[in-house]
């Protein structure tokens, strides 16, 4: 099993451990004089944490102690580690990042996070860039102004990407397929390699 404890019988014949909790690794108490353990002094966490957390305290007989806090070992004296989430980081430019309805810019491990891409004016979004730099996250759909991902055991870092809005186009700038015939503007555009974001419009000349 990961979740170790390691257990140490001294000539006195008490048998004491550190649990692990979750974490892995080996740890073990130091002997002193066989059988005393008056004052034996909490060290520093040994055991590698799981995955999104941290050492907090350790917790002898239901009472969290601090690294370097004296206790006496008894006939069997279990000390347990205790662990923490981390809090990563969450970037977002141009938008803000949410959690149960909540602004946040940080996250633990495996929540959900929500992106929403900031309104800017004369622009439109376009889609979601994931920083070099950031953790590896999947969005759910990067193209849409609001998506969702799952927290990394890591930063994160990401940014909305705009297209300006052309709300006009002079249509005498653009030929009609067929002279004196109806002409779809949004076809149109196009066909002239203009991007609109514009409902389409289908213009006729004046008779």
């Amino acid at each position: 099993s990961n979740d170790c404890s390691a257990m140490f019988q001294d000539a006195g014949g008490y048998k004491n451990s550190f649990d692990a909790n979750g974490g892995t690794g080996m740890m073990s108490f130091t002997k002193a004089t066989a059988g005393e353990y008056v004052g034996y002094a909490l060290p520093a966490n040994g055991f590698i944490a799981p995955v999104g957390m941290k050492f907090h305290a350790w917790e002898v007989g239901g009472t969290q102690k601090a690294v370097g806090d004296t206790i006496t070992i008894g006939e069997t004296t279990a000390v347990k580690v205790l662990w923490e989430y981390i809090n990563y980081n969450v970037g977002v430019t141009n938008g803000t990042a949410s959690a149960g309805g909540n602004t946040i810019t940080t996250a633990i491990i495996n929540k959900e996070v929500t992106l929403t891409a900031a309104a800017i004016p004369g622009k439109v979004f376009d889609h979601w860039v994931v920083d070099s730099e950031s953790a590896s996250i999947t969005l759910t759909d990067p193209n849409s102004a609001t998506t969702t991902f799952t927290m990394p055991a890591g930063d994160v870092s990401v940014k909305a990407e705009y297209i300006d809005v052309i709300s006009s186009v002079d249509i005498t700038d653009i030929t009609a397929p067929v002279s004196n015939t109806a002409l779809d503007t949004t076809a149109a555009c196009a066909t002239a390699g203009i991007s609109t974001t514009a409902p389409a419009v289908t213009w006729a000349p004046s008779a």
